[in-house]
């Protein structure tokens, strides 16, 4: 009986320990690889990892939407080059809304 029961146990060990390993092997996005590349192998100071990143951004290898400034949605994470952009004028001043056609959040910012 005790053996029956180390084997099931066993089993079921592998069978959530393969699951979480599946789950957590995803493959690497060809646009994140030169980034991940880039890192090094201690953790950077934050002036460092600034650097990292703007190199990343200055070679072109990220889109900022010029509006928001931002990278990506702060809702779901899509990049910002899938960004919807609206003029609106109010007498004199030019507003850019900008929404995220994914999730639907939505910015203005005064251009």
């Amino acid at each position: 009986m005790e053996i029956i029961l180390f084997v099931l146990g066993s089993l079921i060990t592998w069978f959530f320990s393969k699951y979480y390993y599946q789950k957590g092997n995803k493959q690497t996005p060809e646009w994140a690889k030169p980034l991940i590349e880039a890192l090094p192998n201690s953790k950077p100071s934050e002036e460092e990892l600034l650097k990292i990143v703007q190199d990343y951004i200055d070679a072109g290898n990220a889109i900022i939407h010029q509006p928001t400034q931002r990278l990506v949605c702060p809702e779901c994470g899509k990049t910002a080059k899938n960004f919807h952009d609206d003029d609106v004028s109010l007498d004199d001043i030019c507003i850019v809304k900008t929404s995220c056609p994914f999730c639907g959040w939505e910015q203005y910012n005064e251009v």
